[in-house]
């Protein structure tokens, strides 16, 4: 596959660039079901974006040319899988056609948003691209992985990326945005459970006993 850097911001109408696409890689053949291509999204859009936290084209696609780390989803009820680039300073996840669509929609908006607030706390999603190999399409958008953070110890216009901050992270959560579809069935006198207070591993018993033997009761 050939690939391609993009080039300079360009003022078009940004509804315009919510259906405008890059391709990257071999030409579309209809009749060649193992053409392999990469679309780039509203790529003006998330140039902008990328732009204005100092992140040129050509660094943004280098991270993805050596070494990217899979990662399947552990327990997530949309069963996206991510992918980290070489040095986990971004994170791709899978999604669908309708999330992308709903992604594209919004883009211009979310686009302004963090231009004109640049210390949001908002995720930073920075390209929304569609692969195609062999016949099968994969959807996902790129995120700055917020765990790995630029080290600015050493003065200087560029900051060097540091990949080994884990002892800057003190705490990890795991926030779900919806209960929907989360309940369980009532465990079996016995059963390895997983207490959702304390989430330490502990041997359900029928309450009705009054008998608990979570680490932390609450």
């Amino acid at each position: 596959m050939d690939y391609s850097y993009g080039g300079e911001t360009d003022n078009s109408n940004p509804a315009e660039d919510r259906d405008r696409i890059n391709r990257l890689g071999r030409p579309n053949d209809h009749h060649n079901h193992t053409t392999n291509d990469f679309l780039d999204y509203a790529p003006h859009t998330f140039l902008a974006i990328r732009e204005k936290f100092n992140l040129d084209t050509k660094t943004y696609c280098k991270e993805w040319e050596g070494g990217a780390k899979m990662k399947l989803n552990e327990g997530g009820a949309s069963n996206a899988f991510f992918f980290y680039s070489g040095s986990e300073r971004f994170i791709a996840k899978s999604c669908t056609k309708a999330e992308m669509d709903v992604l594209l929609d919004m883009a211009s908006d979310y686009k302004t948003y963090l231009v004109d607030n640049p210390e949001s706390f908002l995720t930073r999603i920075l390209g929304a691209h569609r692969l195609r190999m062999y016949g099968t399409m994969f959807y996902f958008f790129v995120m700055e992985n917020v765990l790995k953070r630029p080290d600015t110890s050493n003065a200087g216009d560029t900051p060097e990326w540091n990949t080994d901050n884990d002892n800057q992270t003190l705490l990890k959560y795991d926030i779900k945005g919806s209960s929907y579809n989360r309940n369980s069935t009532i465990p079996k006198n016995g059963q390895s459970v997983t207490c959702k207070y304390c989430n330490r591993k502990y041997s359900y018993q029928n309450p009705a006993n009054r008998l608990r033997s979570c680490p932390d009761p609450f």
